[in-house]
C-alpha cells in the first residue's frame, strides 16, 4: 500500500477547502476592489459591521470615526 489513507487525504483536502473559503471571504472585498469590480450589497452591509458602522456608505449614522490601519515608522535623529 503506497502513499497515505484515503481518510488522510480527505481531512488534508478539507483543510484546504476550508482554507480557500476563509480566505476569499476575508480578502474578496478589497481583490475586488484593486480589479474595479463592483461588490454586492451583502459584501458592503458585512463591512460595515466589522468597521462599526462608521463607513457612511451605508446610511447609518456610525458614531466611530473610521481607523487608520497604516503603519508608521518613527525613526530616531542620531
Amino acid at each position: 500500500m503506497n502513499g497515505s489513507p484515503l481518510w488522510q487525504e480527505l481531512v488534508a483536502w478539507g483543510v484546504v477547502l476550508a482554507a480557500a473559503i476563509y480566505l476569499g471571504r476575508r480578502w474578496w472585498p478589497a481583490l475586488a476592489s484593486l480589479l474595479g469590480l463592483k461588490t454586492t450589497a451583502v459584501t458592503t452591509k458585512a463591512a460595515c459591521g466589522q468597521a462599526g458602522g462608521a463607513c457612511k456608505q451605508c446610511g447609518s449614522g456610525g458614531t466611530t470615526p473610521p481607523r487608520d490601519h497604516r503603519i508608521t515608522i518613527v525613526r530616531r535623529r542620531q
